[in-house]
């Protein structure tokens, strides 16, 4: 019985990890139709590759939402109690956005980080396709990111290792630190807002069990990157 236990436990882990990690490359791939946009001057096929850039993303993103709430019960809504304590979450995850903005946006000005790899392509690219950036940027990104990092991952960690502060609380700290190394390539203190924000969204999603939560504050964080 033992033996079976542990198949299984490993037979999950596995799963889970394809998942991510198959997942992450596929947002990768659904990614280079919109990057291909900033090579092309007309108007037409840019239209047509932000198009398929974005129905690649959103075909994913209902895949793995369907997906998660069906795996396990950690993903199921276990309970926030309270309209009034998920809104006080909700409300404490945005004012963080803000002061992580005002902090990263400070930095910068003193020059103590840089613009980071991820930055520098979506700057690059605002110059070509900016509607479509902003779409990508603060809409359909968002959305797909916590879906993998806060949702695949972490259901898979505590499906695996369980759900004890210790287990969860290691679960957070390294998808957090995969979250800022997608992000950026620098390792150095350029890494560190990635992956503070990694921390704030993951932890509430483990505290209200709904995915919608660290979704919105992290749209609420990237519409802030571009009017700050």
């Amino acid at each position: 019985m033992k033996f079976e236990y542990i198949f299984k436990k490993i037979n999950t882990l596995i799963n889970y990890f394809v998942l991510f990690i198959g997942i992450i490359f596929m947002q990768q791939l659904a990614v280079l139709p919109l990057t291909m946009t900033s090579h092309i001057n007309t108007g037409f096929p840019k239209i047509i590759l932000t198009i398929i850039g974005f129905s690649i993303q959103i075909f994913i993103a209902l895949f793995l939402y369907n997906k998660l709430f069906k795996i396990g019960e950690y993903t199921k809504d276990a309970g926030v109690k309270s309209i009034m304590k998920l809104a006080k979450i909700l409300v404490s995850v945005l004012l963080a956005m803000v002061i992580i903005q005002i902090c990263s946006t400070y930095l910068q000005d003193m020059s103590v980080v840089t613009n980071t790899d991820n930055q520098k392509a979506i700057l690059k690219l605002y110059k070509y396709n900016s509607v479509g950036l902003i779409i990508e940027t603060v809409i359909i990104a968002p959305i797909l990111e916590e879906l993998i990092f806060r949702g695949v991952f972490l259901s898979g960690w505590s499906t695996v290792f369980g759900i004890s502060k210790i287990s969860l609380g290691s679960g957070i700290f390294i998808s957090s630190g995969i979250f800022a190394l997608l992000h950026t390539s620098d390792f150095s203190i350029n890494l560190l807002p990635y992956f503070v924000v990694g921390v704030i969204l993951a932890s509430s999603y483990i505290k209200t069990k709904r995915i919608e939560i660290p979704i919105s504050g992290h749209m609420f964080l990237n519409f802030l990157a571009f009017i700050i």
